[in-house]
C-alpha cells in the first residue's frame, strides 16, 4: 500500500506540472494573439488544443487525489 501510495503521489506531482506547464503555453498563447491584434486560426487550435489538456489533466488529478486519500485513511485505520 506504501508503494501505491508513493506511486500515486508521484503521478499527483506529474499531473500538477503538466497543467502549469500547460496554462502557461497558454497564457503565451493568449499573448501572441494580443499582439497580432486578432488570434490567428494556428494560435487559436493550439490554445483550444491546451485547453483540453488542462481539463484532461485537471480530471485526472481529482481522481488521483481520491485515489490518495482513501488509501490514507484505510492506512490510518
Amino acid at each position: 500500500m506504501v508503494s501505491e501510495l508513493k506511486r500515486l503521489e508521484t503521478y499527483r506531482r506529474q499531473l500538477t506540472d503538466a497543467i502549469d506547464e500547460f496554462e502557461h503555453e497558454l497564457r503565451r498563447c493568449a499573448d501572441a494573439a494580443e499582439r497580432e491584434g486578432s488570434a490567428s486560426g494556428r494560435i487559436e487550435s493550439r490554445m483550444h488544443e491546451l485547453r483540453q489538456n488542462i481539463a484532461l489533466n485537471s480530471r485526472e488529478l481529482e481522481q488521483v487525489r481520491s485515489q490518495i486519500q482513501q488509501l490514507g485513511s484505510i492506512k490510518s485505520s
